[in-house]
């Protein structure tokens, strides 16, 4: 292994139940009825807006869909998101073994956390840094590796949604299914992990391969 490329949302920063609540409302205002988020779950912006318009006539233009995440996202990552347990000293723990760190993210403002926490990483691939469509697709994932100068076999993804194992696993790479507490484990990864400290041994038995 020569590189981990993370995740933003439900991995580097635990913000699922406020974007959840969040996207309730937004999906509400654009469809009229109630959405299932978890179906939406860890899609681009755009592709979410595409399935949207799939599903329901939407009252928005994608435009004024991408202004109303916006308007929730400072909010939520500089006022609501709590950092990983732990994250820092695991990046650390990585890099001193000569791994590359990539993050790559559906959402369009990891400006936000990064600068909140003061993180740390060799490339941050988002949705708008995506020629084509993010997650699902594996052009978030792939941009990230290529980035890092890695060839996909040789790194290894950690994501927490079925859109994002699909970008990871499209790309090529090893993907860790990551979910903060016991429950349903994300499916499609090639293998999950419960917690911080279960993904920190898991990837320090990596780095050993």
């Amino acid at each position: 292994m020569e590189a981990v490329v993370f995740d933003l949302d439900g991995v580097v920063v635990n913000t699922e139940k406020y974007w959840n609540r969040a996207e309730e409302d937004i999906y509400r205002q654009v469809v009229g009825e109630k959405v299932d988020v978890e179906e939406l779950a860890g899609m681009s912006i755009t592709n979410t807006y595409e399935k949207l318009s799939e599903m329901y006539k939407l009252n928005v233009s994608r435009k004024e869909f991408f202004k109303m995440y916006e308007a929730r996202a400072e909010e939520i990552y500089y006022e609501k998101a709590e950092l990983m347990e732990g994250l820092d000293e695991l990046i650390g723990e990585l890099r001193s073994k000569g791994l590359k760190i990539g993050l790559a993210t559906g959402s369009y403002w990891p400006k936000y956390v990064i600068e909140r926490f003061d993180l740390d990483f060799d490339t941050v691939v988002h949705s708008g840094k995506v020629e084509g469509k993010g997650k699902p697709e594996p052009e978030t994932y792939r941009k990230a590796v290529e980035n890092l100068d890695v060839r996909p076999e040789n790194a290894v993804a950690v994501d927490d949604t079925d859109a994002g194992i699909r970008s990871a696993s499209g790309a090529g790479l090893y993907c860790i299914g990551y979910t903060v507490s016991r429950g349903e484990r994300p499916r499609r990864a090639d293998e999950g992990v419960v917690g911080s400290e279960e993904l920190r041994k898991r990837l320090l038995e990596l780095a050993k391969q």
